[in-house]
């Protein structure tokens, strides 16, 4: 692995936000080296897209690959909450493009392709430790290891761009980093196969005419602050529940596995019950905790964050 000893800038993780920013300052003619800790294609959830999305995408020229990959396209939105229900048409806001429902292993991969197309030099499989930030522009670096090495590399550069998800390694090295201690929640989920769906006439249809019928993202409440939500991929449906700081303590609390309340609360919540009656569930569990916060800035000297890296 031939990594230089400078560049232009330099980019922490290679996610949607780390890769696009490759992508706009390559075009733009500015060396840049970008570090992610694994190899792409690799797992990741957030499958749901509204049209916004485009715009940055149709900006870099990235859009005409999208388009290729065809992934799940999706009409609007559908949330029940506290017994109301509402739908909302995207094409009602004006918008040209559909939102999609996508793999996020295929649509980052897709992205970062595309960075490398573009002329960004990417680094796969190796860690970035720091930061090196400082108000000398001539003494601004990251320090690295390639993960089946020990030893440390350190990469000068101008400027730094930290696109590291919810690592958030600038944020937490600074300091700046803080959970909302008012939105506090975890998040758990796991994916179904035939699952059915609610297409934006109110009505719910078997997982074979995703094509044929768009679906909409369904999302609905539980208690509280908490709500689930319910996406049709090509293959299988993510379904995933927000849980409040209460109902984690509660669980926690209690002897029941996390994946088995999991599963048994999603037999219980209207509606999505009945989208999942005649499901089968693939044992594809996972969590997250603490990831709602923001940072006491999003920039300072020689550096900014963006993506889940500045705040969620």
């Amino acid at each position: 692995m031939n990594i230089p000893e400078k560049c232009d800038i330099a980019i922490i993780g290679g996610g949607p936000a780390g890769s696009t920013a490759a992508t706009m300052l390559s075009q733009k003619g500015y060396d840049v080296v970008l570090f992610d800790k694994v190899s792409h294609p690799r797992y990741q959830v957030g499958e749901s897209l509204i049209p916004h999305f485009w715009k940055f995408c149709e900006a870099t020229g990235v859009d005409r690959k999208i388009d290729e990959e065809g992934f799940i396209e999706k009409s609007g939105g559908t949330v029940v909450w506290d017994g109301v229900i509402r739908q909302i048409a995207f094409k009602d806001f004006g918008y040209k493009r559909p939102a999609l429902h996508i793999e996020r292993d295929r649509f980052d991969y897709i992205l970062l392709d595309y960075a490398k197309e573009s002329g960004a030099t990417v680094f796969e499989n190796v860690t970035v430790l720091e930061a090196n930030i400082h108000d000398d522009i001539n003494k601004r670096s990251v320090s690295y290891r390639v993960n089946d090495d020990k030893a440390v590399g350190n990469l000068s550069c101008r400027y730094i761009i930290d696109g590291s998800g919810q690592n958030a390694l600038i944020s937490k090295q600074l300091g700046i980093r803080e959970i909302d201690p008012e939105f506090r929640f975890m998040s758990v989920w796991g994916y179904f196969k035939n699952s059915k769906y609610f297409a934006l006439d109110g009505k719910a249809y078997s997982f074979d005419n995703l094509r044929e019928i768009p679906p909409t993202t369904f999302v609905t409440s539980t208690s509280g602050w908490g709500w689930s939500w319910h996406i049709p991929l090509r293959e299988n449906t993510s379904v995933g529940l927000i849980l409040p700081k209460d109902e984690m303590q509660s669980v926690k609390q209690s002897e029941e596995a996390l994946e088995d309340y999991f599963l048994r609360r999603c037999k219980e919540i209207p509606y999505l019950t009945q989208l999942l009656e005649n499901a089968d569930y693939e044992e594809n569990f996972h969590g997250i905790k603490d990831n709602s916060y923001r940072p006491q800035r999003l920039e300072g000297p020689g550096y900014l964050l963006c993506g889940d890296a500045a705040a969620f």
